[in-house]
């Protein structure tokens, strides 16, 4: 419970950090094989992962989660292992990355569209401190968990 509270507290200082510098938070939910398999087999998500997608959905912060569309993708378990070299293949990151070019289409098409023509360069600056603000964020996370 203590780890999901932290994890929590990361995930509103990312969402607060991005929107207080103009920046359009997205939370990234990467998959673990077993995550994949679980849905594959049940059609349900993990139950800590869904505490997560619960928390972000009563915040309405925007989240892409991998899984689903790799154990889309999949038609047998075998299938899955083809994902993973101990960590997602190739064959899973063009996946994950056809996936997540269709999400921010579609989620993101009115943010893209509205700031690019504001103006490009605070675009590019948007894409630049979203880069940013997670590594610090994660370091922090790590320096907590040592305490």
């Amino acid at each position: 419970e203590e780890a999901r509270e932290l994890m929590f507290r990361i995930l509103d200082a990312f969402v607060e950090k991005a929107h207080a510098a103009g920046a359009v938070p997205l939370i990234v939910v990467l998959p673990l094989q077993y995550q994949v398999e679980e849905k594959f087999l049940t059609q349900r998500h993990d139950p800590r992962l869904v505490k997560l997608l619960t928390y972000c959905e009563a915040r309405r912060y925007r989240v892409f989660e991998a899984i689903t569309p790799l154990a889309e993708r999949v038609s047998t378990q075998a299938e899955i292992q083809e994902l993973y070299v101990g960590h997602v293949s190739p064959k899973g990151n063009r996946i994950i990355a056809e996936a997540l070019c269709d999400y921010l289409r579609r989620e993101l098409k009115d943010v893209l569209e509205k700031s690019s023509a504001q103006s490009p360069e605070k675009y590019h600056g948007d894409y630049a401190v979203a880069r940013h603000c997670l590594p610090r964020l994660v370091l922090r996370r790590r320096r907590a968990c040592r305490k």
